[in-house]
């Protein structure tokens, strides 16, 4: 973090220092994007609320899942969107204090 976030949430990045061993012989600079999830504007409201939901419960589990989704915060996540939350992520994350 800490570089300036472009509209569509692309900024300047950093693969740190020997996370690909071999391959890097120092910290490599990169474009960077956040993870976004889409759905369809279509989609029952119940269900979007039900993922978002359950993906904010399980948010501790992300690291391991990985390594990119370390810095996910769901305090900035559903502020910082490129595109407007579906009502049902919106009702989650109000409803879950992130609002």
């Amino acid at each position: 973090m800490g570089h300036p976030t472009s509209q569509l949430g692309h900024r300047a990045g950093t693969i740190p220092e020997g996370i690909y061993p071999g391959l890097q012989a120092g910290a490599v600079p990169v474009a960077s994007t956040d993870t976004v999830l889409l759905v369809s504007g279509d989609l029952p409201e119940a269900l979007a609320y039900r993922i978002t939901k359950t993906l904010l419960k399980g948010r501790d589990r992300f690291a391991g899942i990985h390594q990119g989704l370390t810095s996910f915060d769901a305090s900035k996540a559903g502020r910082d969107q490129p595109v407007p939350l579906h009502p049902g992520a919106e009702r989650a994350y109000r409803e879950m204090g992130f609002r």
